[in-house]
């Protein structure tokens, strides 16, 4: 009977253990695309869990063990920059309007990634059209929540999990 319990407490201790590494590794991401009413321009922040971003800088960009931080976060950014293909645009013309990288920052436990698109006309905002296929042979988070508010009060949101690269969204 005392083997039996030390052999359950054992397992249950390992269990434990192996969530609490799991648990550590949220692999998710959230993305915001929000009309600025003001200057009329489309505004995308990326928002990453920046214990996912130095993982994965750790696994896949640190070549060189004594690169500093910045070096390091500027392979990630460059590596979603280039991943995700993100246009905005209307049913009737081709989607064009490709976004501009604004900047990049860590705050608190998040790294923030922050793009523009800048429409010429409202009437262009019609559709967004999503591209992770780049990601497909690499990273890309388990969950990627798409949370869109072009039109004023009029919020939408959507989900990707690991097997979806491509979504298109009527606004």
């Amino acid at each position: 009977m005392m083997k039996l319990l030390q052999y359950t407490f054992s397992v249950l201790l390992i269990g434990l253990s192996c969530q609490s590494v799991q648990a550590h590794r949220l692999d998710a991401t959230e993305t915001s695309i929000k009309l600025n009413p003001r200057t009329q321009h489309i505004e995308v922040i990326h928002k990453f869990y920046l214990h996912d971003v130095n993982h994965l800088v750790q696994q896949h960009f640190a070549s060189n063990p004594d690169a500093d931080k910045a070096n390091k976060n500027e392979a990630f950014v460059e590596y979603i920059l280039s991943s995700v293909d993100l246009k905005v645009g209307s049913l009737t013309q081709s989607l064009t309007k490709e976004l501009a990288f604004i900047g990049a920052e860590e705050d608190g436990k998040f790294f923030y990634i922050y793009q523009e698109a800048y429409p010429e006309s409202y009437d262009e905002l019609q559709l967004i059209q999503l591209d992770l296929s780049e990601m497909q042979n690499s990273w890309k988070p388990s969950h990627w929540l798409f949370s869109v508010e072009i039109q004023p009060n009029d919020a939408k949101s959507f989900v990707l999990n690991k097997a979806e690269y491509k979504y298109q969204l009527e606004l």
